[in-house]
């Protein structure tokens, strides 16, 4: 019996969670969030950048092959290796997306102000913001643009990605990838999370840091134990 094509347009392919290293997933893709600005990697880019030479989209080389060193454009992204990648050398190199969701590193701004944006030598665009709502626009056409990938198979993202020294709020960015998720499920792209075992994460109400003994996962969002007890 043949599937009927509604239920071919509308396959829906919930978010797979895995407790495990990023580093060592065997999807098709990691990605990350970037910055537009900085010259080197933290946090999960660095790790990315020492296991990965070739994904690392901070050095000056890798800005001057994609032509912007005068820093990258918010919303869109890079993809090192894989068979994506526009250098044909590095197909066969672990593919790695790089989403330029922030201009900046660290936290999103809470002020708009009456001058650009600057960070070193790079001076943003006038209508960059790099607050929150922004961050998140970018973020969305980050998803969007990998959604045209072709060849696409499986994308592993990290646990709580644009949330961590990024200051992003989970929840919005939680929402935002199941409504990707099930965007992918038409092609049959399948979207998991990585989360590191035994690791401490930002709590979604209250921002404090809680190890896996200080808090629990609640409707796929993470609490410490004294916010989880007010629900």
């Amino acid at each position: 019996m043949k599937t009927p094509l509604f239920e071919l347009l509308f396959v829906v392919m919930p978010i797979v969670e895995i407790i495990g290293d990023l580093l060592e997933a065997e999807e098709q893709y990691i990605v990350q969030q970037s910055n537009c600005a900085t010259t080197y990697a933290a946090g999960l880019a660095a790790g990315i950048a020492s296991k990965f030479p070739h994904a690392d989209v901070y050095t000056p080389g890798a800005r001057a092959a994609r032509g912007t060193m005068g820093g990258d454009i918010p919303g869109t992204i890079a993809v090192l290796g894989g068979a994506a990648c526009s250098v044909e050398d590095d197909r066969k190199l672990r593919g790695v997306i790089n989403i330029f969701g922030q201009f900046t590193p660290g936290k999103p701004r809470r002020l708009r102000q009456t001058t650009p944006l600057e960070y070193g030598s790079i001076v943003a665009p006038p209508d960059v913001v790099d607050d929150a709502a922004q961050r998140m626009e970018w973020f969305e056409a980050g998803l969007r643009e990998i959604a045209q990938l072709d060849g696409l198979e499986s994308l592993a993202f990290p646990f709580q990605i644009g949330c961590g020294l990024a200051g992003g709020d989970w929840r919005v960015y939680h929402r935002a990838l199941d409504k990707f998720s099930d965007d992918m499920g038409s092609r049959s792209v399948q979207v998991s999370l990585y989360k590191l075992p035994q690791a401490s994460w930002p709590c979604v109400d209250c921002r404090s840091m809680a190890s896996t003994s200080g808090g629990q996962f609640w409707k796929k969002m993470w609490y410490c134990n004294a916010c989880y007890k007010t629900y």
